[in-house]
């Protein structure tokens, strides 16, 4: 089981990186795409083929009843689910700032440079992201669900870094281990957006692919295209 996991988690985060690279941008709180009405300073974002919104530095971003997946980095994605809301303290690709104020989001990151920081806030308190990291924050309960990677916690002057898989109450510190519940509404949603951006990873292979010298191509040719996907089990929560 925790080999699978292990496995499931490598892929996402590959999944992920290839994606984002398609997209540049100079700041973090870029809308990659959105389910249902989203909306920013409470004024709709339009859904353009092509075309990505950002929430500028200050702004707030409300889900209403869709979902939104925004990146914060080339390499960090947060997945913000139904009846949320964010507000983009800060845009910087060097020290990105988001605070929570209503609902969930899942986050993922990768490879973040030494240099550059991801922070997540709620309330008092602000949880520092690292590399190679899997994340829930939930503004309802106060709380952060480490699944990997290690996160550092600061509630006033007192800070804690979290370096195992668990679920710390923000305001009240306390650490318990993670349940081995069934995924939620959210967290399906993460998985099916994870499979997509799978799905566009590959069939991008398969273009360039195609677009490689002739010659390679006639060495290649009756011989099927190789898999380069690995099936993600229903469950990775």
């Amino acid at each position: 089981m925790l080999r699978r996991g292990v496995l499931v988690y490598t892929f996402t985060l590959l999944c992920i990186r290839a994606s984002a690279q398609s997209v540049i941008s100079a700041h973090a709180g870029l809308i990659h795409f959105f389910e249902g009405a989203i909306s920013v300073d409470g004024r709709a974002v339009p859904a353009i083929n092509g075309r990505f919104a950002e929430i500028p530095e200050g702004s707030l971003l409300n889900t209403n009843e869709g979902k939104a997946e925004i990146l914060l980095g080339p390499v960090t994605i947060l997945w913000l689910g139904p009846n949320s809301a964010i507000r983009m303290q800060r845009n910087s690709l060097a020290d990105a700032r988001v605070e929570l104020l209503e609902g969930s989001a899942v986050v993922q990151s990768t490879e973040l440079p030494p240099e550059n920081a991801v922070t997540l806030i709620q309330k008092d308190s602000q949880v520092r992201l690292s590399a190679h990291g899997l994340y829930r924050i939930d503004a309802t309960l106060s709380q952060l669900t480490v699944r990997s990677g290690q996160a550092e916690v600061t509630n006033g002057r007192e800070s804690s870094v979290i370096n195992a898989p668990g679920r710390v109450g923000l305001s009240s510190g306390l650490t318990t281990p993670l349940a081995k519940n069934e995924p939620d509404g959210l967290e399906q949603w993460v998985q099916e957006r994870q499979r997509a951006i799978a799905a566009a990873n590959l069939n991008s292979a398969r273009m360039e692919d195609s677009a490689k010298p002739s010659k390679k191509r006639l060495r290649r040719r009756g011989r099927a295209y190789p898999a380069v996907m690995t099936p993600v089990p229903r469950r990775s929560w």
